[in-house]
């Protein structure tokens, strides 16, 4: 996070399922060790799209690429 400075971090794949007992613990760890403006700026949340989420964004950036060197 110090080092891209994400405006959203996107948690899926199923482990989002674990819900609070991840994420709670998840944000503490990024507001005690990441630099104060990318913390404050960061959005941690679930994958709306449950464990289908990682292959439709591998899938998805796979997709672009082929589209954009046409």
């Amino acid at each position: 996070m110090n080092l891209f400075n994400p405006e959203i971090v996107v948690i899926g794949g199923g482990i989002e399922k674990a819900g609070s007992l991840l994420l709670e613990p998840l944000r503490r760890t990024v507001r005690k060790w990441v630099f104060e403006e990318p913390a404050n700026v960061v959005k941690i949340i679930p994958a709306r799209l449950g464990e289908d989420s990682v292959a439709l964004g591998a899938a998805s950036v796979v997709i672009r690429d082929v589209f954009i060197q046409a």
